[in-house]
């Protein structure tokens, strides 16, 4: 699985990335960037965590750092914790119907 991801590194930032400010850590990951990871730093909401589980395995930590706009590195740093308290696999496997409950609720509490 981790060989999937790794071809999506990138070693060195192209032009365009100096350009916009784009930085790279030495793991190929994208270091905050305020246009890309405007959620930087806010809590994660359920919806986001349930989100993340379906979808890590399928999309990578990149992907899913775009769509949560937080970092890589926030991204998979709470995945290994999920991992390790036993509520990736829970949130993961998440019936669909519970899920769309979650966000719904969280609309209503807004």
């Amino acid at each position: 699985m981790a060989k999937h991801f790794e071809k999506q590194r990138r070693k060195e930032p192209d032009e365009d990335d100096l350009k916009d400010g784009i930085a790279f850590d030495k793991m190929g990951r994208m270091q905050y960037h305020p246009e890309f990871h405007p959620n930087h730093g806010k809590p994660f909401s359920q919806d986001d965590l349930i989100y993340m589980c379906k979808f890590y395995e399928i999309d990578g930590p990149r992907k899913i750092s775009f769509a949560l706009g937080k970092t890589e590195h926030t991204v998979m740093s709470r995945i290994s914790a999920l991992r390790k308290n036993g509520k990736f696999e829970y949130y993961k496997n998440m019936p669909e119907d519970q899920w769309l409950n979650v966000m719904e609720d969280s609309h209503t509490a807004v």
